[in-house]
């Protein structure tokens, strides 16, 4: 079964550093904008209102990014599928927390990033097996 038959591709194009505009330089664009804003404007960072409202802008960004990162999750799941293997992998699980200590500049410490992305990750193995149950029942 393919991705397409699952409906769980990501948009055409959205692999990042596989379409100009998306993926890693749409990070950058967005970090790039935080940056100005706060420049810009330092005083909106006293006003409770426009902390909330950067929060909210921050937090509609994250579900975007986690749902997007689900859908390449459920694409593993195929593969891991048709190359029998498991869906969790330890060693992968230590890369991905490793690479997110290289990329933490704070506030959050290490560990406190460590306890969200094992949340994450956790999650999507969890849609990994669901998927592959579903397709499991779907085989006559």
């Amino acid at each position: 079964m393919s991705a397409q038959d699952t409906n769980v591709n990501p948009p055409e194009g959205d692999w990042e550093g596989t379409n100009p505009g998306s993926g890693a330089n749409e990070e950058a664009v967005e970090e790039a904008a935080e940056g100005g804003a706060f420049e810009k404007d330092p005083a909106s960072l006293s006003d409770l209102k426009s902390l909330r409202k950067l929060i909210d802008q921050k937090n509609k960004s994250i579900v975007r990014l986690l749902n997007r990162r689900a859908g390449y999750a459920l694409r593993i799941a195929e593969v891991k599928k048709a190359e029998g293997l498991a869906i969790r992998d330890d060693e992968r699980e230590k890369e991905v927390l490793k690479k997110v200590s290289r990329y933490n500049k704070g506030p959050l410490s290490d560990e406190a990033l460590h306890r969200i992305f094992m949340c994450i990750m956790e999650e999507h193995r969890k849609l990994e097996g669901e998927a592959l149950s579903e397709n499991q029942g779907e085989q006559p």
